[in-house]
């Protein structure tokens, strides 16, 4: 009997291994369509049971759906799809490669007798062209299958479906571009759809709207230069937009959150583009861990400093992070957030500090009339001597802490003094740090859980640490 079996298991095996063939396009028939068979080595149009080469530098065109096992195109191939493809192992489109899509689907696991099993992976590390046609009511899908783009999207007309458990990460490398208005990623009528983003999705063209409808979670960056992307939610879905602690929201147009309760944010924003103002439409939320990242070249704000500018109500936490890029006075000021509607929660760090021309500027943040985030120059740290007296020479560990801390002072500065402060902005503890050798150690068991914030203190100078207790 187990003879019997090992001899079956052998059999299957082979026929299996036999079963996927190897084809490659030689377009030595019409030198154009897939289904001409003179086109193949092997003189046959791709089944079910063939790994399909596109050797570099080729030109063709699918004009009825294919189904093939899988498909590896070339560098310097140009493809044109009027319908789709169906496959079942992973395929991939190498550098250099233009995918012109105007029609069909990416099917992964999809069989000519209507069997699947959405194991299909496809990675695109060339270009594919969204660009449906005038005549063709719908749009590329990918259905059943996870496309990984470490390459270049770029949606010029219509859009892409992501329909039937199909999943678009976008890689480190990958961009994906919206190209004009009315374009969009979305699950069609009903459904969910998700983009794992971890590299570029931007809009760069038209005063209009392109349209994210579907879940989309921001591990990379979302750029808006023009018009509005918005997450448009209908019907039997709702589009999300999940910024991570690791995702970046920026540029100088407008991010609209259609259902303020499908936005997350614990990562950061970043209005501008060098200098300029995002609009954001919803109510905005942040976390403790968020950043607002402005940079500031001058009093004027969108032409010299950055807004973020919010259409609703807002919640504020975290830290500002600045950019300093002129040389400020005590007390110039900067509106660096406003919102139509309310701050109904602020708790942003009470300070920030930034560096321009060896000056250490030290700002206070606070959340004025309710409805704006304002900065504000309280101190200015001078001297040539300031470059040693940085965030790398004063150290603070272990950080986070639970009872004992230690300042290690590396710069070329005496310390003078130190003070703790609270994330409302109170001084809860004076330090004297006079006469200080390399290390000091401060216990803090006593504290609170939370962040808190040090200013250390020489003649000259000032730098201010977080630190957070346990």
């Amino acid at each position: 009997m187990k003879r019997v079996l090992l001899f079956f298991t052998i059999f299957c095996l082979a026929v299996i291994s036999l079963g996927a063939q190897t084809i490659t396009w030689t377009g030595a028939g019409d030198g154009t369509n897939w289904s001409n068979l003179n086109n193949w080595d092997l003189l046959v149009s791709p089944t079910e049971e063939h790994d399909v080469i596109i050797p570099d530098g080729s030109s063709l065109t699918i004009n009825n759906r294919a189904f093939i096992r899988s498909i590896t195109v070339q560098g310097n191939s140009i493809i044109t799809l009027n319908d789709g493809i169906s496959f079942t192992e992973p395929s991939s489109f190498e550098d250099n490669v233009i995918v012109n899509w105007h029609f069909g689907s990416f099917f992964g696991g999809v069989l000519s007798n209507g069997s699947y099993n959405c194991i299909g992976t496809l990675t695109n590390r060339g270009t594919i062209n969204i660009n449906l046609q005038a005549a063709t009511f719908f749009p590329p899908e990918l259905s059943c299958v996870t496309l990984n783009n470490e390459g270049i999207i770029n949606i010029i007309n219509g859009g892409l479906a992501i329909v039937g458990g199909g999943i678009l990460n976008n890689e480190v490398t990958g961009l994906i571009s919206f190209q004009a208005d009315e374009t969009t990623i979305s699950p069609f009528i009903d459904g969910i759809g998700t983009i794992n983003n971890y590299g570029n999705i931007r809009k760069i063209t038209g005063s209009g709207v392109s349209y994210l409808n579907v879940i989309t979670n921001n591990m990379g960056k979302i750029e808006v230069l023009s018009g509005v992307i918005e997450f448009y939610s209908y019907s039997s879905f709702r589009a999300k937009l999940n910024n991570t602690i690791e995702g970046v929201i920026k540029g100088t147009a407008s991010i609209d959150i259609h259902e303020p309760t499908n936005f997350t944010n614990i990562g950061s924003f970043e209005p501008g583009a060098s200098a300029g103002t995002l609009t954001f439409i919803g109510d905005f939320t942040s976390a403790a861990s968020s950043k607002l990242v402005v940079e500031l070249n001058g009093l004027n704000q969108d032409t010299e400093y950055d807004l973020l500018a919010i259409q609703g109500n807002a919640v504020f936490n975290g830290i500002l992070h600045i950019t300093m890029g002129f040389e400020g006075s005590i007390n110039d000021e900067f509106v660096v957030a406003a919102t139509t509607g309310t701050i109904t929660e602020c708790n942003l760090a009470p300070v920030a500090t930034s560096e321009y021309k060896e000056n250490v500027y030290e700002f206070t943040v606070a959340c004025r009339n309710n409805n704006e985030v304002v900065l504000t120059i309280a101190n200015i740290t001078l001297g040539a001597d300031s470059d040693e007296f940085t965030d790398k020479n004063i150290q603070f560990f272990p950080n986070p802490v639970s009872n004992s801390l230690t300042l290690r002072n590396n710069s070329n500065q005496d310390l003078k003094s130190a003070e703790i402060i609270d994330i409302n902005g109170r001084v809860v503890a004076y330090l004297d740090l006079k006469g200080m050798q390399r290390d000091k150690i401060f216990l803090l068991q006593n504290y609170a859980t939370g962040i808190y914030f040090i200013k250390v203190n020489s003649d000259n100078h000032s730098i201010i640490k977080k630190i957070v207790k346990l």
